[in-house]
């Protein structure tokens, strides 16, 4: 900024502020500094400063510095501005609580047998939140990390009986802070870990420990002092806990509490290994980058799901090396919203495929909203459908009537179909029985030989209440003989289980870098040939002809990688947004919204951030902002990569705006499954030769 004379116009602080400080400097370390001061600052402050410190004539920088603590005292002044600032214990914990201990929303299989368990964690819940700090109350500490102490400086009043207990020379305290009741030296205490549920307990020891308190210590800067007793609000330190606590962990004096929220990220882990290469291994170490999972999918999207349904090529035949055995498998994509409601529910389906009956109750705080498990099959029925609706209802802006009507009849009978969930029984993949009328028969199998369809059973459809026993077993009695009856089939069951686990392993392994699968609904054909009583008993090659076949259709199917995204949330000041942007966008990240708020004139700028882009963010956004800008991350979903990884052009039109393969730029569906493939020990596709003609093609003379 500039006068219109041409002289330049000065900040307000530089000018009110900063000025009056060089000047107090620049006078002060003068040789007869101490009477200007003496003059010019401390008789006009009226401030408080002995005629010794001024007097120091062969160090003029004491006596500036003891004028400028009389003034300006950092200590007193900082101290004074968090008290009128910030909000005292009880009043900032209302504010914090929400976040560090949130509400919990239970699933609907939580029986009525823990209503006990819910309503006195619920209760520890509201001493949180509350800050109390009577000596009745639980105790509920939060330890934000582990330090190392030596036992040398620990106070000399412990230190001769740890010396004489042969301790090693140095011990760890727990940093914590006590949100709720008085916690007490010599107390027993629950140590949860982050994972721990007091709903579903733990028998293990794993996630919930119970200790003792040995000590406690009030922290004087680099010094501790020993203490009986810490009351709410207060941070201290605590011994007794190294064994049990590896970072962070939440204390409570009662069994049934829910654990803070998990706060380690980035930093923490970078502390981590500096306090194990550092300190304690004192070896170098090689540390890899953070393992990301993944998972694999189609292409299908939108109007794609529909033309999908109409593809009479989208079957994959494979027969076993037996030649008893042989399947035929199509493979489409699921809705998004059907994929997330799978994804929400799997305790319910887990407790309801297994036939668990239990009684469940509602969120911690609210009126049982169900009676038992039928009522909250129903409501996941319903979720299901709604998914369905929703779907169907954000196509129609573009879809004509005809299309969305045969689309729903699909997507409906498919929720009658559902014979497995993958993997592990509860994932967010079907396997589809086949239907009763074939299109394309049994003519399309090797040598256009006669078979046997092998039909499951739509058990999950059963439990879900899609169809009932009745229904079920009129369409599906074990084996369909279109060819008429026959004396030699093996065992159906034995049959089933084979095709569900050859659907096991596919979905918890794809064909791209052996991730799990993620919204996919597979449906399968088996088919046994007469005359082969003993097929069954060749399990595993027809276990693998199902798992080949499966996978082979998803290579068919445009495969896509699945990669997981953060939600972020970043806060920084309006002159390094630019950069907070910039940032952003080298990471990948994609931008929701960005608004100011008016308490603080800070911006909020909200994005989705793929996992795999998070492990450098926190340094390139300090680097990026000059750190002024912070972010949280939290997991928000599950998210498809467009890109094709085995694209190559081949029309002219790609050609021109891809080039001819040599040229093309980086395709980062292949690079994130090649890194994962190398990490896992598969094969990759790496050029061996990248420049042939600056190669050495002359003889080499010795």
């Amino acid at each position: 900024m500039s006068l219109a004379n041409g002289m330049k116009q000065q900040p307000m602080f530089m000018e009110f502020v900063l000025k009056r400080l060089w000047k107090v400097y620049d006078h002060g370390l003068k040789v007869d500094g101490a009477s200007w001061l003496h003059d010019h600052v401390v008789q006009t402050f009226n401030l408080k400063v002995s005629e010794r410190e001024l007097q120091s004539r062969d160090r003029p920088k004491a006596a500036l510095e003891a004028v400028m603590r009389a003034w300006l005292p950092l200590a007193e002044t900082v101290m004074t501005m968090i008290v009128e600032c910030t909000p005292d214990p009880v009043a900032a914990q209302g504010f914090r609580a929400p976040a560090l201990m949130p509400e919990k929303e239970l699933p609907t299989w939580v029986s009525a047998e823990h209503a006990g368990i819910v309503a006195e964690a619920e209760k520890v819940r509201r001493c949180v939140v509350a800050c109390s700090a009577s000596s009745s109350d639980p105790v509920v500490v939060f330890v934000s990390k582990m330090f190392v102490v030596k036992q040398k400086d620990l106070p000399p009043t412990l230190n001769h009986v740890q010396e004489a207990a042969g301790e090693p020379e140095e011990c760890f305290l727990a940093f914590a802070r006590v949100f709720s009741g008085v916690l007490h030296a010599g107390q027993k205490v629950f140590v949860l870990s982050p994972m721990y549920d007091p709903v579903k307990g733990d028998t293990t020891g794993k996630h919930l420990k119970e200790v003792e308190v040995q000590q406690l210590y009030e922290m004087l800067g680099e010094g501790l002092r020993p203490v009986a007793s810490v009351d709410t609000g207060n941070v201290a330190a605590i011994k007794g806990l190294g064994e049990h606590i590896m970072k962070t962990a939440t204390l409570s004096s009662m069994r049934n509490c829910w654990p803070f929220a998990s706060m380690a990220f980035q930093v923490h882990l970078e502390h981590c290994v500096k306090n194990l290469r550092e300190r304690f291994a004192k070896v170098e170490l090689n540390v890899s980058e953070p393992l990301v999972s993944f998972k694999e999918t189609i292409q299908g999207e939108g109007a794609g799901l529909i033309d999908s349904l109409k593809d009479p090529q989208g079957y994959v035949e494979r027969i076993a090396p037996d030649g008893k055995f042989a399947v035929r498998v199509k493979v489409i994509r699921l809705p998004d919203a059907l994929v997330k409601v799978l994804e929400e529910n799997e305790e319910l389906l887990s407790r309801t495929i297994k036939g668990q009956t239990t009684r469940s109750v509602g969120a911690i705080g609210s009126q049982c909203p169900w009676d038992d498990d039928g009522r909250s099959v129903a409501v996941l029925r319903q979720d299901m459908l709604t998914a369905v609706e929703s779907e169907l209802e954000a196509l129609s802006a573009r879809e004509d009537e005809v299309k969305l009507e045969s689309y729903r009849k699909a997507l409906l009978g498919y929720l009658h179909k559902i014979w497995a969930l993958g993997p592990s029984q509860v994932g967010p993949n079907l396997l589809l029985m086949p239907g009763v009328k074939l299109s394309s028969g049994l003519t399309t199998i090797q040598n256009r030989r006669e078979g046997i369809l092998v039909r499951g059973r739509c058990h999950v459809s059963e439990k879900l209440g899609f169809v009932s026993v009745s229904d079920d077993a009129e369409i599906s009695n074990g084996i369909i003989d279109d060819s008429g009856p026959s004396t030699d089939v093996p065992d159906p069951e034995a049959l089933r289980n084979i095709i569900i686990s050859g659907f096991q392993q596919v979905t918890n392994a794809g064909p791209l870098c052996d991730e799990p699968m993620w919204g996919l609904a597979f449906i399968v054909e088996p088919y046994i040939f007469s005359g082969s009583p003993d097929s069954v008993n060749c399990s595993y090659q027809h276990k693998a002809a199902v798992r080949e076949a499966c996978r082979a259709a998803v290579l068919q199917s445009k495969p896509r990688l699945v990669e997981p995204m953060y939600f972020c949330e970043v806060t920084t000041p309006i002159e390094r947004l630019g950069s907070v942007y910039s940032v952003l966008g080298d990471c990948r990240a994609k931008v929701q919204e960005a608004e100011m708020q008016l308490e603080t004139f800070l911006y909020m700028v909200h994005a989705h951030l793929p996992v795999a882009e998070s492990s450098e963010f926190s340094e390139k956004l300090w680097n990026g902002s000059s750190g002024a800008a912070t972010a949280r991350l939290t997991f928000s979903h599950w998210e498809a990569i467009p890109q094709d990884p085995f694209f190559v052009p081949k029309t002219k039109e790609e050609i021109e705006e891809f080039g001819d393969g040599s040229n093309m730029g980086p395709n980062l569906a292949k690079k994130l499954i090649d890194s994962v493939r190398r990490r896992k020990g598969l094969h990759v596709d790496d050029k061996v030769v990248k420049h042939g003609t600056k190669q050495r093609t002359r003889a080499k003379k010795v």
